[in-house]
């Protein structure tokens, strides 16, 4: 079967975090079906961990090789759904659900700065 046989989408959520005990996200994505209006729905919970989230990301995509992928969060301090329409490359200083603390700051540079570190 090739790759073009049917759509593939890959929609993730994220599991606990501090702040977050129970993220919605992660029952939203295991409630969906498997396929759904002619889409072959992979779904994947990432951990909020800013060491292993990014490449559980990696691996599903590389695995799935998706048509499209939709990320789902939670924002704690919204009380309704929305749809986030830019980014902000910020880090919020909070830490993740390995203890992880980063400052805040942009993402993008932080990274570049590991990078040339490392």
């Amino acid at each position: 079967m090739s790759l073009m046989a049917r759509p593939r989408i890959l929609v993730t959520g994220f599991g606990a975090f501090p702040g977050v005990a129970v993220n919605p996200t992660a029952a939203l994505v295991r409630s969906l079906p498997r396929r759904l209006m002619g889409l072959k729905v992979h779904r994947r919970v990432l951990p909020v961990s800013w060491e292993r989230g990014p490449e559980h990301l990696r691996r599903a995509v590389d695995k799935v090789v998706p048509h499209l992928v939709l990320i789902l969060g939670v924002a704690d301090q919204e009380i309704v759904g929305r749809l986030e329409r830019h980014a902000r490359n910020r880090l919020d200083g909070r830490p993740d659900v390995d203890g992880a603390l980063l400052l805040p700051g942009p993402i993008a540079l932080r990274k570049a700065i590991e990078t040339e570190l490392s």
